[in-house]
């Protein structure tokens, strides 16, 4: 019973200390490549979440012989989603892609062949997995109060761990080393090289959980991991600390700073433009985009860029009153960049839109 509660109180510590590291991550302030990083590590930080959320529900709820083989296969597939996010990690790192989107700076990442074929392994066993029969077998352990079933492994199961556990130690640990070597900075060297001895410990620690699968007490390897997830977490913060004026273009920074300053201009026009809108309530609201995208083939997130077509839309459904309720809209915009508005002799609704968008920029 003592030995029940341990591993129980394991899994649930362990649950909970990987959830607040997602939050440390979370609130980690990154930019171009890095901001990529962060979120991969998140993601195997959540699919470990997962396997340990697997291996509670099995402890507290025993499984039949199908849900466990069903959760046994999620444990190892889980496993080989956190390996491929790692390895995704310290690519990118490596590689440290010039652009700013996460989806070009993934398709940068797909280009390293080495990280291709790494790729390419995983999703393989990711198959033979699923494809590959696994038998279990009742058995009494004595971390449980009652029986549970166990995964018989045979030798094509021992061939497939055993690979993709080379592929999940030597890829990302060879190049968070390579990365390590590239780098000037001696700090974020060595960080790197600590991150790589975290990827061991990972690596190593899901290895053996497949084993202690077969004993009972797979909740062991958290004893490993957990360390490690901390100084991984601890060392990306410190590393992003270093890098944040270092590794990203000044450019991009000055954009970042132009952005958290200023208003998105198109972003306050739509807000304005829905406010002046649903002042005439919901239906209406509808009606006009919907007869501006029918009528004048102009969606919503369009409309910054077809005013006129906009303007000739508030005049077909509205005749005159059009005018006032542009007037309103304007308005709203004006007091959003907190310009003062002032009414002029022809001028048209796109032409106050273009000053106010020309004094937001002046700032």
């Amino acid at each position: 019973m003592i030995i029940y509660l341990a591993t129980l109180l394991l899994s649930l510590v362990s649950i909970a200390v990987t959830a607040v590291l997602i939050g440390v991550l979370s609130l980690q302030e990154a930019y171009a490549h890095i901001k990529a990083v962060k979120r991969l590590l998140i993601d195997a930080l959540i699919a470990f979440i997962g396997i340990d959320m697997v291996l509670l529900v099995r402890r507290v709820s025993p499984l039949d012989e199908a849900a466990t083989i069903i959760a046994i296969k999620l444990i190892y597939s889980l496993t080989l989603f956190a390996a491929a996010t790692v390895g995704s990690a310290a690519t990118v790192i490596y590689r440290k892609p010039k652009s700013y989107t996460l989806k070009d700076i993934y398709a940068d990442a797909v280009k390293f062949f080495p990280f291709a074929s790494f790729l390419t392994i995983l999703l393989i066993f990711f198959i033979s997995d699923w494809i590959v029969p696994l038998n279990v077998e009742l058995r009494s352990c004595p971390t449980s109060y009652t029986d549970l079933y166990v995964p018989i492994f045979e030798s094509q199961h021992l061939i497939i761990f055993s690979v993709s556990f080379i592929a999940f130690l030597v890829y990302p640990t060879a190049v968070f080393l390579l990365a390590s070597y590239a780098v000037e900075n001696v700090a974020v060297s060595r960080d790197l090289r600590m991150f790589a001895i975290g990827v061991i410990g990972v690596a190593v620690s899901s290895y053996l959980e497949a084993f202690f699968l077969v004993r009972c007490f797979a909740e062991a390897v958290d004893i490993i991991r957990i360390p490690c997830f901390i100084a991984m977490t601890y060392v990306f913060r410190r590393t992003t600390a270093l890098q944040s004026f270092r590794e990203i273009e000044l450019r991009e920074y000055m954009a970042h700073l132009r952005r958290r300053l200023k208003p998105d201009f198109n972003r306050v026009l739509l807000d304005a433009v829905d406010e002046g809108l649903l002042a005439l309530g919901k239906e209406l609201h509808q009606a006009v985009y919907q007869h501006l995208e029918v009528r004048k083939g102009v969606k919503r997130e369009e409309l910054p860029d077809r005013l006129d077509d906009f303007s000739r839309a508030l005049e077909e459904i509205f005749g005159w009153t059009a005018h006032a309720l542009e007037e309103v809209i304007l308005k709203r915009l004006y007091a959003r960049l907190g310009l003062e508005f002032k009414e002029g002799e022809d001028l048209s609704f796109k032409d106050y839109v273009d000053i106010a968008r020309k004094a937001l920029h002046k700032r």
